[in-house]
């Protein structure tokens, strides 16, 4: 089998390795092409079973390239396939783009509806996940109290998109909740992500940015850290995770979560990682478990075994494949 991603996206960057562990030949598209025959020149040479698009925020660039994609493999007997790691807080934005596809592939269990509402008929459901290749456990020193991967977000999309009245100058949960009372009370806290908007959001100063950092190199910084702080841009989806907690749980790392509803669905907590809802609880759960070491590396321990069988971009690939295979094939 082969697949060819229609650009080098973030999925493309997670799978492709998993991909070619279970056989099937991969490729992406160069993030260079300027118009649909360049497009096309790629597909003809590479001749793929199936196609694999996902979200384009920038329309002029989407028109131009690819939404042709869907109709061109139609015609050449290729699968076509949508897949969208944004849902559920851009679905109403960027769905009608799935609509021509023969397959669409969402992290939200709650978005199946809303695209088979507009004529989508084979609706998957296939959450983010860890790569193999990078997300391992090391056995190395921890020099860092607390590390937080990821960059600064507001959250009205998601409060929208739940009924929830917005506040587009409202702070996530999370960073209140996590975040904030750990730099308000001088604990030694690292941050790794955009410097620019986490300086602009007030919340951090200069000697917490670490700045930004490669998806392979993640798991340098989990292995390193006594506990590793994970945040959604989600809160209310019971499916929808960023990569990042599959990561460090696939790490054998700690784990303290910001509350969500898909992160009480993965696991035990107390068990297999730790959830807090409030900044006195943050405070309450780093103090206990940065003096503990034997609970927190048990409490780590548990949590890989929670996703290291069932969670990896591989299970992913085979799940997306098995859902095909059931629901018509790849032509």
């Amino acid at each position: 089998m082969r697949i060819l991603f229609d650009a080098p996206t973030v999925m493309y960057n997670y799978w492709s390795i998993a991909l070619k562990d279970l056989g099937i030949e991969v490729k992406a598209a160069p993030r260079k092409i300027e118009n649909f025959e360049e497009f096309t020149k790629v597909a003809e040479e590479f001749k793929p079973d199936i196609i694999l698009g996902s979200v384009y925020i920038r329309k002029e660039r989407y028109d131009r390239i690819y939404k042709n994609i869907p109709k061109w493999c139609k015609d050449n007997n290729i699968s076509c396939v949508w897949t969208t790691t944004q849902d559920p807080n851009f679905c109403e934005d960027t769905r009608d783009q799935a609509l021509l596809y023969d397959y669409v592939f969402t992290p939200a269990a709650e978005c199946v509806e809303d695209y088979k509402a507009i004529g989508c008929k084979k609706v998957g459901i296939l959450p983010l996940g860890y790569n193999e290749s990078w997300s391992k456990h090391e056995d190395v020193p921890k020099i860092y109290d607390i590390a937080f991967l990821g960059n600064y977000y507001l959250p009205h999309y998601e409060r929208q998109k739940y009924g929830i009245p917005a506040d587009h100058n409202e702070v996530k949960p999370g960073y209140l909740n996590i975040i904030k009372p750990l730099i308000d009370r001088g604990y030694n806290i690292k941050i790794w992500g955009h410097k620019d908007n986490w300086l602009k959001s007030g919340l951090v100063e200069e000697k917490h940015l670490m700045g930004l950092i490669g998806y392979a190199s993640h798991a340098k910084i989990y292995n390193q850290a006594k506990i590793c702080i994970a945040i959604n841009s989600n809160q209310y989806s019971p499916t929808m995770l960023s990569w990042r907690t599959y990561e460090i749980l696939a790490c054998k790392a700690f784990m303290l979560s910001a509350w969500s509803q898909a992160t009480e669905n993965l696991g035990t907590i107390g068990k297999d990682f730790t959830v807090s809802r409030s900044p006195e609880q943050t405070v309450s759960l780093v103090d206990k478990y940065l003096k503990n070491d034997s609970e927190r590396e048990e409490i780590a321990r548990s949590g890989c075994q929670a996703v290291v069988e069932k969670h990896s971009t591989k299970r992913r690939i085979q799940q997306m494949l098995e859902f095909i295979d059931n629901n018509g094939g790849y032509k």
